[in-house]
């Protein structure tokens, strides 16, 4: 066994022999529940899909964390794929490429301060990916079940992100009785760069289809949309005008730094039409999350509707940071060199703090009480 080897077998008994680890699937504080994790395949025949792999419907490659009773073979990272119908295996089998190599791009390359290289020496980021995919996440492999109790979470990764780019966040939440369902949003095409596609970009059939596949698990219980980035300036796009979503969180669209107006219409103009030029009503509670470090509300979301709710980081938070991905390889600092290590731990620190607020917030909206949210970490306007 070499050296590495020897150090990653030994970081896999860290817990048992108390050793300190930034392991952000290690320091949740998770509930009762057990974890099961099960995928499946959905289909969106409103977008037809056509490449040399396959044509048809839209895949959509869907990942589900939610509370289980029965046991099942404990997951690591590197499991928490989509197992699909042998037709669809070639075209997966791109994506899971393309969408690997992105999470090295964006988790991996560059450290959190200055987006530096970071110089991994004699290994490569690809070794670190290597030993990230083997990260234990607090899912047991189960069977879908057909019917789920609880609320339901809808998670729209960032633009060339992930299905599993939160899971840590969604183990927190299946552990607390939640039923936490993820996809791509996004599939290679030939000649195209990866995920700008703008006719399937932003077309709100595909969370229509999630919305619907999660009534089918459980019809009654309320359910909230989570978006990252591009994934939150869409919940802007598609939430509106609609009483089936309780609740809205949305994290970072990198809007909220910006005040001059024409800016946002020439950079984001779908979002510009629906709160600006043709604004629309939003009927649920918003909560707005960045890492602007500024007592003050966001003004452009918080004029689009009186139940948003601002809230910005007291201290420094980078965009790629509201993702579990970007956070896991802090884990494997004495294995692979990584000159941010104190920087990560705090990221770490104030990700955790992210996902408190938001559990907080979506216990008062599901409690209909009137929402007043609390935390040392944040400033917050109501």
């Amino acid at each position: 066994m070499d050296l590495r080897s020897f150090l990653l077998a030994l970081l896999a008994l860290a817990p048992t022999l108390g050793t300190a680890q930034a392991d952000v699937f290690e320091m949740l504080d998770y509930g009762p529940e057990k974890v099961g994790y099960a995928d499946t395949v959905l289909f969106q025949q409103s977008i037809q899909f056509d490449e040399p792999s396959y044509k048809g419907d839209s895949p959509l490659f869907v990942s589900i964390w939610f509370p289980t009773q029965t046991s099942g073979l404990e997951l690591t990272f590197g499991d928490l794929e989509v197992n699909p119908p042998e037709a669809l295996d070639e075209l997966y089998n791109e994506y899971k490429s393309v969408r690997d190599s992105y999470f090295i791009d964006y988790n991996i390359k560059e450290e959190a301060e200055n987006y530096d290289a970071i110089d991994y020496g004699d290994d490569t980021p690809q070794d670190v990916f290597n030993a990230i995919s083997g990260t234990k996440v607090n899912a047991l492999q189960s069977q879908l079940e057909t019917h789920i109790p609880g609320p339901t979470i809808i998670y729209h990764h960032g633009s060339q992100g992930s299905p599993t780019e939160n899971a840590a966040m969604a183990a927190y939440f299946a552990s607390h009785g939640f039923t936490f369902i993820a996809s791509n949003f996004e599939w290679p095409h030939v000649g195209q760069p990866y995920g700008l596609t703008e006719g399937i970009r932003n077309d709100p059939a595909i969370v229509n289809r999630l919305t619907s596949f999660s009534k089918e698990l459980n019809p009654k219980n309320p359910i909230f949309y989570i978006g990252h980035s591009w994934g939150a300036q869409e919940g802007w796009m598609y939430l509106h005008d609609r009483d089936d979503v309780a609740g809205f969180v949305s994290l970072e669209t990198t809007i909220e730094y910006k005040d001059d107006r024409e800016i946002i219409q020439e950079y984001w103009p779908h979002v510009y039409e629906d709160l600006v030029t043709n604004p629309k009503a939003y009927h649920m509670p918003i909560l707005v999350m960045a890492g602007a470090e500024k007592d003050e509300p966001f003004e452009f979301f918080s004029s689009a509707s009186e139940q948003v709710i601002s809230v910005s980081t007291k201290s420094y938070f980078t965009h790629e940071s509201y993702t579990s991905a970007f956070l896991m390889r802090a884990k494997y600092h004495n294995i692979f060199p990584q000159p941010d290590y104190v920087l990560m731990q705090d990221q770490i620190d104030l990700y955790i703090s992210h996902i408190e607020l938001i559990h907080d917030f979506i216990n008062q909206v599901i409690g209909g009480e009137e929402i007043e949210l609390k935390h040392d970490k944040f400033y917050i306007n109501h």
